[in-house]
């Protein structure tokens, strides 16, 4: 019985998060999304891309998370690696109102 009250309170609480964020998104002028690695292990990499298309936003990977996103794509705009980065990249990400991070290992930052 405790696992079913957990899950609907996760699942509860799941769809809270995503509301607000996509609200947060639609509200800011200038977001930006961050993909790192576990986007790339969990095999989420076309479904990033979908999402960064919908929303029509500047994508910049992690080192790790290189490969998560297609450095082709018009939306691509590098790989933040903070002051020791691309200034663009670096701009970008740190002016953001919105900072949109999936599948990034938060201890690297």
């Amino acid at each position: 019985m405790w696992l079913s009250t957990w899950f609907n309170y996760t699942t509860e609480a799941l769809i809270e998060a995503v509301t607000e964020s996509l609200a947060m998104l639609h509200q800011a002028k200038s977001p930006v999304l961050l993909v790192g690695v576990e986007l790339h292990r969990f095999g989420l990499q076309e479904k990033v891309m979908s999402l960064a298309e919908q929303l029509g936003i500047p994508v910049c990977s992690t080192m790790l998370g290189k490969s998560v996103f297609p450095e082709s794509h018009p939306q691509y705009i590098g790989i933040y690696n903070g002051e020791a980065g691309d200034p663009y990249v670096r701009s970008t990400v740190e002016e953001s109102d919105c900072l949109l991070m999936l599948g990034v290992i938060y201890d690297r930052y």
